[in-house]
């Protein structure tokens, strides 16, 4: 187990090193058969493994995804550490390298994946291109409330608008280009 003190003083946090503890006390119940499935699952010896799952019964299956990756490039910006306790003396940093991003794509729709609520406000509410974000913050006529009232502006719009969120890495469809 991992056990750390959170930062209210308070509370102490948990975190099992294994998952080989519950994963079968946990799905078992659930039916004779589970299915995992993630676009970014990882190794599946290694998931067997650390779920405690015996090799003989399982069966991992993998497929080409569908996506040209040329056509939806990801950037990564790593050389920011957006934590808690840097995020002040980054923010300019972060703001000046979205807003560059923004003016070398004014005519593309996108989207910014934000580590957390305090980033994504902190783009929607400082760079300068923030006419064109949509995002779960405060800015002024965009605010929006669900992700799919996000995702139904962003694509219902026809201006080259951009989706900020952090949470939009799971359960969404972004269905055509």
């Amino acid at each position: 187990w991992i056990v750390r003190t959170l930062d209210d003083g308070h509370t102490i946090a948990a975190t099992p090193l294994s998952a080989k503890l519950f994963f079968k006390k946990i799905m078992a119940p659930i039916g004779e058969k589970v299915v995992i499935m993630s676009a970014t699952l990882g190794d599946p010896d290694a998931m067997i493994e650390e779920l405690g799952i015996d090799a003989s019964e399982a069966m991992a299956i993998r497929v080409d995804s569908p996506f040209d990756p040329g056509r939806s490039p990801v950037v990564m910006v790593s050389n920011l550490d957006l934590g808690y306790k840097s995020f002040a003396a980054n923010e300019k940093k972060l703001i000046d390298t979205v807003d560059e991003l923004l003016a070398s794509h004014p005519d593309e729709k996108g989207i910014i994946h934000a580590g957390n609520y305090a980033v994504t406000k902190a783009i929607l509410t400082k760079s300068k291109f923030k006419s064109r974000l949509i995002g779960k913050g405060n800015n002024s006529d965009k605010f929006v409330a669900s992700n799919e009232d996000l995702i139904r502006q962003h694509t219902d719009d026809p201006a080259p608008t951009v989706l900020i969120s952090p949470s939009m890495h799971t359960g969404v469809d972004l269905r055509g280009d």
